[in-house]
């Protein structure tokens, strides 16, 4: 499908941002799309731009977006795994691009879909998309005429489309905006011209998702980018976790902290503390879960000893560890080619080939074709592997990611032991309830636990069922100049969590905060209709419920100040503001 019209951004510096960042951080993602990896040949493959991203075509089916939001970014990934479905593009890839020095780019491949400018002789197509986004919340069988022609008066030189066509682009919407929802964001607030396409010459899709459309529920996990500045991501967190560093003697300065980099992989870097023990810093909240179990069991054979786990302050979690001998990766000592010279690697490469349950005879039939490795410690090293493996099943792990980055050598009395260095990805078992993790960083808190404390306490004496409520500190919670915390809920389990830059805030913003983010916790914990029972009527936006529900529950009334903030016992706004987010 061809894109009827493009445009470029008034800005060109976001332009230029865009083509440099693609080139230097995401060049794999651009030779595998079959785009150009030179600065000059991609800026001609540029289809449109807008006020946070810059499209680029790939062929006449995709496109690719670089986006400065987050929150897009994170709907994307929500839509791309749930799939196709009606109203929305089909989103094919979602990367992280981690850049030196410089906030996070994102990456969406996506289907490519009729565009439009505004301009002035307009077609029924493009009139209809002009009225439908009016009537996104409303039964769209039972628009009339006489709703159209109440409309057109923000149209006064146009003609009344064909009300059929508004019918048929309302329900598209109206389909996008329920799948949205369910999938934790929204798109109600900012449907426009720019930001729709038809698909398939009669379907009006949404093509961007919103800027701070996030809403509700934990930001799905996305790829990084394989040429991202991952070591900077890593050093980020490390950095906002201070008391961490100063405990280990590690540097508080990013150089430093580069230096010590001493490996990593696809969602995790290493960095050496001293000849004794590393610091993993890892986005898998998985092995996290399975390191503190291990910590937990004690030494145990196969696998890496963990020392300390700890929840980053932003979105990592740090595994502390015993430091092991790991050897290069096999193909740079032709894995598939000839025999090594190198005994202990082919030892290694004899302990790793075939599965771990494999027949005895059938293993040492192939160890004949690798004569230069000990075959009785390669078995010795097969079976360490395989007692790892059981014992991380009995800690609720299902590790299935050996390979022979994932294991390192630790030197024994009497002989090597072939250990498991990471737990893997997707390798919690969903049966099993993850451990909880103590935060790397614990800022003194006055105001912001006394008004956790107080809200809390009531909320026990309106809802004694109510159970657990935790409280974390997030530094991405201070994400744009009047957010400072936000709540999410991942099946029974509800936290809070708060910027550490929450703390400088008058005390009765904080108050006014903890309220709001107290009024999302009780709705996620029961439910709308269930609450209407006992509160009386709520509105319909999550927003406005949250501090109708806090206003009834706690008797006070949530305000918003001259900068937007929430505030209790103030001077300020009332209700919440139409479209805030």
């Amino acid at each position: 499908m061809k894109v009827r019209r493009k445009w470029l951004s008034k800005n060109p510096a976001d332009v230029i941002t865009a083509i440099v960042s693609l080139v230097h951080y995401a060049p794999e993602i651009l030779k595998r799309l079959g785009l150009p990896t030179v600065d000059h040949e991609l800026a001609q493959k540029i289809i449109g731009s807008g006020e946070h991203a810059v499209v680029f075509s790939v062929s006449d089916t995709k496109v690719l977006k670089i986006t400065t939001d987050a929150d897009d970014a994170a709907a994307s990934e929500a839509v791309r795994r749930h799939g196709h479905t009606r109203g929305l593009v089909d989103i094919y890839e979602v990367y992280r691009v981690a850049r030196e020095n410089e906030d996070d780019l994102y990456v969406i491949v996506a289907e490519r879909v009729q565009t439009f400018l505004l301009g002035k002789e307009r077609s029924d197509v493009d009139l209809a998309i002009l009225y439908s986004r009016y009537f996104i919340d409303l039964d769209a069988d039972k628009i009339s005429q006489e709703d159209l022609r109440r409309k057109q008066k923000y149209f006064s030189s146009y003609k009344l489309p064909p009300i059929e066509l508004v019918r048929k682009f309302a329900k598209d919407l109206n389909a996008a905006s329920q799948t949205a929802w369910k999938l934790g964001f929204t798109i109600d607030s900012d449907i426009h011209f720019g930001n729709v396409g038809i698909r398939n010459d009669d379907e009006l899709v949404v093509i961007d998702f919103g800027y701070q459309s996030w809403i509700r529920g934990e930001k799905p996990q996305l790829q990084l980018a394989a040429n991202s500045s991952d070591e900077m991501v890593a050093v980020r967190e490390l950095l906002a976790a201070p008391g961490l560093l100063k405990k280990y003697g590690l540097p508080q300065d990013q150089s430093d902290l580069i230096d010590l980099k001493i490996g990593g992989g696809s969602y995790a870097t290493v960095f050496g503390i001293n000849d004794e023990i590393v610091i993993k810093v890892t986005r898998d909240a998985d092995d996290a879960s399975l390191a503190e179990k291990v910590k937990e069991a004690g030494p145990l054979r196969g696998v890496l000893r963990v020392l300390e786990v700890y929840e980053g302050p932003i979105k990592s979690f740090f595994i502390i560890a015993e430091r092991l001998k790991v050897l290069p990766p096999f193909e740079s000592h032709g894995w598939h080619l000839e025999a090594s010279e190198d005994p202990l690697m082919e030892t290694l490469r004899l302990a790793m080939h075939g599965e771990w349950d494999w027949g005895i005879e059938e293993w040492k039939q192939w160890a004949e074709t690798r004569p230069n490795a000990d075959a009785r410690l390669a078995m010795q090293f097969k079976e360490d592997v395989g007692v790892g493996l059981a014992n991380l099943r009995e800690l609720g792990g299902a590790v299935k990611d050996i390979h022979e980055w994932n294991v390192g050598v630790r030197e024994g009395k009497e002989r090597p032991e072939l250990v498991i260095l990471d737990f893997g990805h997707q390798s919690w078992r969903r049966d099993q309830e993850r451990p909880q993790l103590p935060m790397a960083r614990n800022p003194n808190w006055t105001k912001v636990k006394k008004a956790f404390e107080k809200w809390f306490d009531r909320v026990e004496q309106e809802f004694p069922d109510f159970g657990k409520l935790e409280l974390h500190s997030d530094a991405k919670a201070h994400d744009a100049d009047r957010h400072f915390a936000y709540c999410k809920h991942v099946g029974s389990k509800i936290s809070i969590s708060f910027a550490p830059e929450a703390e400088d805030l008058p005390e009765h913003n904080v108050m006014g905060l903890m309220a709001h983010e107290f009024g999302h916790a009780i709705d996620f914990r029961y439910g709308k209709a269930a609450l209407e029972k006992r509160l009386g009527s709520l509105p319909r936006d999550v927003e406005e419920r949250a501090d109708a529900i806090a206003n009834k529950v706690f008797g006070i009334t949530i305000r918003y100040d001259k900068h937007l903030v929430q505030c209790v016992s103030c001077k300020g706004t009332t209700p919440r503001p139409k479209g805030l987010r």
